[in-house]
């Protein structure tokens, strides 16, 4: 059997900020700067669990943290940046690196590593787990399957832990919501709610084919066929012969003013951070990056750009997107911001 992992960082932001910063390690800390109009980058789970959540407005993370003791720092994304380096170049030693899924999740297929020193894949994986706490700093929650999406399922069960979830023990995760299921978001979800499948052994049992094709189209049978352990480790691949656009976009509560120039920065690392991370995990390259913006009017106004080169490189995505906004003009007030990738090829 071959075995995949899935390698998810406990909280990146704010584990590279308490190890820059040992003096705030009994602290609450919140990565977001302390601005009018700023937002939650990222939070640690005690902030999490006062209902904080990453995109939240931090004068409403203030208010859930009333009288609490209280750490905001500004984003520093180049330093995650680096540690995310220092992860993945540790990671390579022992294999190949199948999908990079932004900065903080990594999937690893070390099978020959394994065969070669006669290692079973827990073993394996709590050495990485204590090596990379050693030498880097950083705490790994990490999943292990035959399959790429259990191993990333296995990974989100018990964070700061290994754990293992395989095909074959499949109905064993029947009882959890579908929406733990790559590929299926809270829209998809809503849609096969109202079809009574509530569950991924819901999904699996499913006989209204109809419907699923309605919800899914082609690709129904392989998300059924996942549900049901029969997974085809190519999907990564599957997925790419679709899509056609990569996007994120936020809404506030709050109007934003365009001239807040650091406030709307750390909103579109926000938004890059996570179209880059589904870019790269589908092993793709973008060659048109557009922004859209929505005036407190709701009106829209939409631009975009083509590079001269396919690119999957974050850095020049955001030079992009920041150029796209700076040559936009005469409104004051913004209700939403969003970022679209497109216009795709293989990562050859």
């Amino acid at each position: 059997m071959n075995y995949f992992f899935h390698f998810d960082c406990v909280s990146m932001f704010v584990s590279v900020e308490r190890i820059l910063h040992p003096e705030w390690k009994n602290k609450i800390l919140i990565v977001g700067a302390d601005m009018p109009r700023s937002v939650v980058s990222s939070a640690d789970y005690t902030a999490r669990n006062f209902g904080v959540k990453a995109g939240m407005p931090i004068f409403k993370a203030k208010e859930l943290l009333h009288e609490k003791d209280v750490i905001f720092c500004p984003v520093h994304y180049e330093k995650y940046l680096e540690y995310s380096k220092m992860l993945k170049q540790e990671l390579i030693k022992y294999g190949k690196i199948e999908a990079f899924c932004g900065i903080d999740e990594f999937f690893l297929d070390a099978n020959d590593y394994l065969e070669k020193n006669n290692i079973q894949p827990y073993e394996f994986a709590k050495n990485i787990k204590e090596i990379i706490k050693t030498k880097i700093g950083l705490d790994l929650s990490i999943g292990i399957s035959n399959c790429k999406w259990l191993a990333k399922f296995a990974s989100n069960m018990n964070k700061n832990n290994i754990t293992e979830v395989y095909s074959q023990n499949i109905k064993n995760i029947w009882e959890y919501s579908v929406e733990k299921m790559l590929w299926i978001g809270k829209k998809t979800a809503e849609k096969l709610k109202k079809i009574n499948v509530l569950t991924i052994g819901n999904l699996a049992n499913c006989e209204n084919v109809n419907e699923l094709q309605n919800i899914f189209g082609k690709k129904w049978n392989i998300m059924q066929n996942r549900a049901q352990g029969k997974e085809e480790n190519d999907f990564v691949d599957d997925k790419y012969k679709e899509i056609k656009s990569i996007s994120k976009a936020q809404t506030f509560i709050n109007d934003i003013y365009y001239n807040n120039k650091n406030v709307i920065d750390g909103i579109f690392r926000n938004l890059i951070s996570d179209v880059f991370s589904r870019l790269n995990f589908q092993k793709i390259k973008c060659r048109t990056i557009s922004i859209t913006i929505r005036r407190n009017d709701f009106t829209t106004v939409t631009r975009s750009l083509s590079l001269r080169f396919p690119t999957n490189e974050y850095y020049l995505i955001y030079t992009s997107v920041i150029s796209l906004f700076m040559r936009l003009q005469n409104f004051k007030k913004i209700r939403l911001l969003g970022i679209t990738l497109s216009n795709f090829s293989n990562n050859n």
